[in-house]
């Protein structure tokens, strides 16, 4: 994970970026050591959003939760000398915002600009390969969501978006079909595994690509090609693997022209 690496490519000031890392590694330690207690069979889910706009981290661990204003003010003259809440008020100092859900298990930091942002010139070489190519994204977390669409855009793609799988069906049906669509499995209203019975009824052509994203252990690259599938990339998502197996799949396509760097 390239945390500094990416802002700092978009503008932001070295402050914004040691502030987000300190808070992310603060989030990170509190969800291993309070919310699983060191337990090695829990696992923390991490995902994140760098643009100009805004940096988020949506960060959920499996332990029991707590209530973010059962946690003392260590400000308060009693609290002077207790360590706890300190990191909460780490957070919050360096953040713009910090958001706790589900119970206390699962935050979302939020780190706006601080100052106008200062781009730095891309380095000398050939341009990043652009492509006309239509992409669905169906993605029910928005964070998640919103991530796949800047990678896709940043690289031209024509993005559409679905939060579940009856969503994204109906896009189908309605509108020009796309040629990849990004399909995670676990969905509200119709999950990936339904989608997919009825996306191989469908009478459309030319047929879409479609590739898995998923985090489900039982599901892999075999998987996917059993089931009609044209790739998979396993959560959380890499960039550079996600834009390759995308372009995997275009090429695939029967009578699909691209042109890449």
């Amino acid at each position: 994970m390239r945390i500094g690496e990416d802002m700092e490519r978009l503008g932001y000031t070295r402050t914004d970026i040691l502030g987000v890392r300190l808070a992310v590694e603060e989030a990170l330690v509190n969800s291993i050591k309070h919310g699983h207690g060191y337990d090695p069979q829990k696992h923390v889910t991490m995902l994140y959003l760098i643009n100009p706009d805004r940096v988020l981290f949506r960060i959920k661990d499996e332990g029991e939760g707590f209530h973010p204003g059962d946690v003392p003010d260590p400000t308060a003259m009693e609290n002077l000398e207790r360590p706890s809440g300190r990191g909460l008020l780490l957070m919050r100092s360096f953040l713009t915002s910090v958001r706790y859900s589900d119970g206390g298990t699962c935050v979302t930091l939020c780190k706006t600009p601080s100052a106008p942002l200062q781009t730095t010139k891309p380095p000398a070489g050939k341009p990043a390969a652009k492509t006309t190519a239509k992409t669905l994204v169906v993605e029910d977390n928005e964070l998640a969501r919103d991530a796949l669409k800047q990678i896709l855009l940043g690289q031209g793609f024509d993005v559409e978006t679905a939060e579940d799988g009856r969503q994204a069906l109906n896009l189908l049906r309605q509108h020009t079909p796309p040629d990849v669509i990004l399909l995670d499995m676990l969905l509200p209203v119709m999950d990936g595994w339904q989608f997919l019975r009825e996306f191989n009824g469908l009478q459309i052509q030319p047929k879409p690509r479609v590739v898995i994203t998923t985090g489900s252990p039982g599901i892999g690259r075999d998987w996917a090609a059993d089931h009609g599938c044209g790739g998979f990339v396993r959560k959380p998502v890499g960039e550079r693997e996600l834009l390759d197996e995308v372009r995997r799949c275009l090429n695939q396509r029967a009578g699909f022209s691209s042109t890449q760097a």
